[in-house]
């Protein structure tokens, strides 16, 4: 639609991002249904309105993206090759988006990832995650963090098949952290405001899951999918002040648990409530 538009519109229109429902829109139709489940079915309109199921859904999705989305967008030679890439992003959730390793293991230039990449972004599959810095020059140049927009997506893409399956997969800490950092940013975009999110890790490989800023510090949280509280959980938080030189406002760990304390200077909060926590 914006390539049809033959103004630029600048200064004269207000543009939100609308990313797929959070969780606080749905949770009044979920009933009973299990975080692995939630994660599984994901978070598109047409599953909760009920004109589509995932099973069906994300294949058909996919196949529409490569077929028009993307031939349109880029010309992609192999569209094999793309797909690959795809696929191999998903399995790459949380981790550092490396260009040179993708580029090696599918057979193609850094150049032709880095295009690849921007059409991702551009059509809302994946998003990234800059690591925080005090320099803001440096947040712009480092390695960020891969991310899917849409957890139900990625479930297909790494050929999850049920919830069952998705209970005892590998990447199922990983999801879940997808999960919570897109909670995050759906949380900002939907009050009409910038990211403001990030990660820090250092060479020391010391690391905060999640940062977000805003204009009178900063809050750190951390990501665990278990169930069960361990003192562990807080140990980089208990750090988190010597490693970053701005003032921190807000500790808190978000895990799949039902034990929570809301009293203490690290607060542990069940996903359903990471609210609480942000702005």
């Amino acid at each position: 639609m914006l390539k049809k538009v033959t103004q630029s519109l600048a200064g004269r229109t207000a543009v939100f991002e609308l990313l797929p429902l959070s969780y606080s829109e749905i949770r009044g139709q979920i009933g009973r249904k299990s975080l692995d489940g939630l994660l599984f079915d994901g978070f598109y309109p047409a599953v909760y309105a009920g004109r589509n199921i995932p099973k069906f859904l994300y294949p058909s999705y996919i196949k529409t993206y490569l077929d028009k989305d993307v031939r349109g967008l880029l010309q992609v030679k192999d569209m094999m090759q793309f797909h690959t890439f795809i696929r191999l992003c998903a399995g790459r959730i949380g981790s550092l988006f490396k260009v040179s390793e993708l580029a090696n293991e599918i057979g193609v230039s850094s150049h032709t990832i880095t295009a690849w990449l921007s059409v991702l972004q551009a059509s809302y599959i994946v998003t990234l995650l800059p690591p925080y810095f005090e320099n803001s020059r440096k947040r712009l140049t480092k390695t960020p963090k891969l991310y899917f927009v849409d957890t139900g997506l990625a479930c297909h893409l790494l050929g999850i098949e049920s919830v069952q399956q998705l209970s005892r997969d590998k990447m199922r800490g990983a999801l879940f952290e997808n999960f919570i950092v897109m909670e995050a940013m759906k949380r900002r975009y939907n009050r009409g405001k910038e990211s403001n999110l990030y990660f820090y890790r250092d060479s020391h490989q010391n690391e905060i899951d999640l940062i977000l800023k805003n204009s009178s510090g900063l809050y750190g949280i951390e990501i665990k999918s278990a169930m069960t509280y361990h003192v562990d959980f807080e140990k980089a938080l208990k750090q988190m002040d010597g490693w970053i030189n701005e003032p921190i406002l807000k500790k808190a760990v978000v895990y799949a648990g039902s034990l929570e304390n809301n009293t203490g200077e690290i607060k542990l909060l069940n996903y359903a409530h990471l609210y609480d926590m942000l702005e």
